[in-house]
């Protein structure tokens, strides 16, 4: 008997092999498929696509395309929402900027020596002490509604303001670094740039040039009240809305409203102490094609030609998008730039990578960073945390002045 036990166990087990493969044919005599669904899979199984596959795949490939081989972004944003221009933007424009700014050459004109220990906590703690003496409250004015006081500062114009540590700094860093120039790349209606033109000139020094504010903002009716904003601030304003931006002409009266006479030469008695060009057009505008020619895009000369001074020294980037050629032209055009306040550095997509780009170059310091709490944003299917990180960076030989003393900016 036990020599028959293998055979028996395998019979047994053959004829359940037969049972089970044989289930699913049972199971389908039982419930027959819908004849589409049975059409479809037989399709699928021969290597067919229904026709409304094929279409969608097809629109798919045609999207794809227009991505991937379109000269200019406009065409194929209109196959986009919202979120995906983004990944477009980053998908085409990232990798060959990052390459750039990775580059040898770029990251000798870009890095610089480290500062010392001692000049690191004497500008990062001289830093905090102003921001807490202007006044202690750290809140965002949602529709400019201010929920501190803090009354020694232009009141909140726009979405960063007096409220807001992040702002008070800006405005402490903008008066003790005594830079001439400065750029506010995404200014909205002008609260960044208020704070810049204030700092700027509430400086203890006298200046020996009068000093010049950048402000960018494409939506036209918002650059209008930018400009207001900083008129009542007492800065000369001129505003700009070009039709064109592309030809020597326009680079050449651009700068001469930088210059505003000759380069270097001091302000007079009774002229305002800040200029701003507020201008209503995109920062930098970058055309899809400019690669080769970095630095010489559309408007990253007037702001850092050699011939107007220092150029731009100190820089907010608040943007809804990663503007990588912009920014890249603006580091790598802009030799004196030496100091740069970034918003938002926790957005997908958004300007954080530039801060994080800076952090990581030798030189370049995070003096203070922090972060706010706002409502919350939904876009589309996206919603935006409440919580927004903000991170102010400065370069090295921007450091080896020391700070001047707290009375003298702080008022009594």
């Amino acid at each position: 008997m036990p020599a028959v036990w293998p055979v028996a166990w395998a019979a047994v087990r053959l004829l359940g092999i037969l049972v089970l493969q044989s289930w699913p044919l049972v199971l389908s005599q039982g419930k027959q498929q819908p004849p589409q669904q049975h059409q479809q899979q037989q399709h699928l199984a021969q290597g067919f696509v229904p026709r409304q596959q094929q279409q969608q795949q097809q629109q798919h490939q045609q999207q794809q395309q227009i991505i991937e081989s379109s000269d200019s972004v406009h065409e194929a944003r209109s196959w986009q929402n919202e979120i995906d221009q983004d990944d477009y933007y980053q998908s085409l424009r990232h990798h060959y900027w990052g390459k750039v700014l990775s580059e040898q050459a770029v990251l000798d004109r870009l890095q610089r020596p480290p500062a010392s220990s001692e000049e690191l906590a004497t500008w990062r703690s001289w830093l905090n002490a102003c921001a807490d003496g202007l006044c202690s409250c750290d809140s965002f004015a949602f529709l400019g509604v201010e929920t501190c006081a803090c009354p020694h500062l232009p009141p909140t114009v726009g979405q960063l303001g007096r409220t807001l540590k992040f702002g008070r700094l800006i405005w402490c860093a903008a008066a003790a670094s005594q830079v001439d120039s400065a750029a506010d790349l995404f200014t909205y209606r002008g609260g960044s740039a208020v704070l810049l033109a204030h700092g700027m000139s509430s400086s203890p020094k006298a200046r020996q040039r009068q000093a010049l504010l950048w402000a960018w903002e494409l939506n036209r009716l918002e650059a209008q009240q930018a400009a207001r904003n900083l008129e009542r601030l007492g800065a000369e304003v001129t505003w700009l809305s070009p039709s064109e931006w592309e030809g020597e002409e326009t680079q050449a009266a651009l700068e001469a409203l930088a210059v505003g006479g000759a380069p270097g030469s001091p302000p007079s008695p009774t002229a305002p102490v800040v200029r701003a060009l507020v201008i209503s057009a995109a920062p930098f505008l970058h055309r899809p094609g400019d690669e080769a020619e970095l630095g010489e895009a559309a408007l990253i000369r007037a702001p850092c030609r050699p011939g107007l001074g220092r150029g731009v020294e100190f820089a907010v980037l608040d943007p809804t998008g990663p503007i990588v050629p912009e920014i890249a032209n603006l580091l790598v055009s802009c030799p004196n730039l030496r100091w740069l306040a970034v918003n938002n550095v926790n957005l997908p997509h958004h300007a954080g990578w530039a801060a994080r780009q800076l952090a990581n170059l030798t030189g370049w310091h995070v003096l203070a960073q922090g972060e706010y709490e706002v409502p919350e944003v939904q876009i589309g299917s996206v919603t935006y945390p409440t919580m927004r990180h903000w991170r102010l960076l400065a370069r090295s030989d921007a450091l080896r002045v020391l700070p001047p003393a707290l009375s003298k900016v702080l008022p009594s």
